[in-house]
């Protein structure tokens, strides 16, 4: 893990050396190092996993308020359990995750943004980073959660069909994207 982010630094330092002619340049990519300092996508890894609970738990209750909170709750550990089985990526901001993905292969478990930190571009940063590793996503997505279904339109998924969601009784949309 930290050896691609050495890599990286290093890829921007010979960029900025290359530069060096012109000065104005080299402070606008400086800049630019500086930012991405603050903000970037990692690959999860165990000690991350409290945090990473504590989003998908407070995002789902107030994301799914019109599922019962109990549910959420009761599924907490088991989910807790299977999480480091998935691929999962998260967005840290000044070494905090702010969120995360969850992905089975192909299919999009999730996408958990902190509560203070929605509608930032952190979803889309984390969506895009799927995008990059996969030619084809899936998901499901709850038909009453308008949100995340216009974002996931916005990003290109298209609906492949409604279906009912077994453990709650709530409608959801089946949706795929492809490159």
């Amino acid at each position: 893990m930290d050896s691609n982010r050495i890599l990286y630094r290093v890829e921007i330092v010979d960029i900025i050396e290359i530069s060096q002619a012109y000065s104005h340049k080299k402070y606008e990519l400086t800049y630019s190092m500086n930012e991405m300092e603050k903000n970037m996508v990692r690959e999860f890894n165990n000690k991350d996993l409290d945090v990473v609970m504590k989003i998908w738990l407070d995002t789902n209750t107030k994301a799914h308020d019109f599922i019962p909170q109990n549910y959420w709750q009761d599924n907490y550990e088991e989910v807790k359990r299977m999480l480091p089985e998935a691929e999962i990526f998260v967005y840290e901001n000044n070494h905090k995750i702010k969120g995360f993905i969850g992905l089975l292969d192909h299919y999009i478990a999730g996408i958990f943004i902190d509560l203070r930190c929605q509608s930032q571009g952190i979803g889309k940063a984390l969506l895009d980073q799927a995008k990059k590793n996969h030619s084809d996503l899936s998901l499901q997505v709850y038909k009453s959660n308008e949100g995340a279904v216009r974002f996931y339109v916005r990003e290109g998924f298209t609906l492949v069909r409604e279906q009912m969601d077994e453990n709650t009784g709530e409608a959801e949309l089946a949706m795929e994207w492809a490159k």
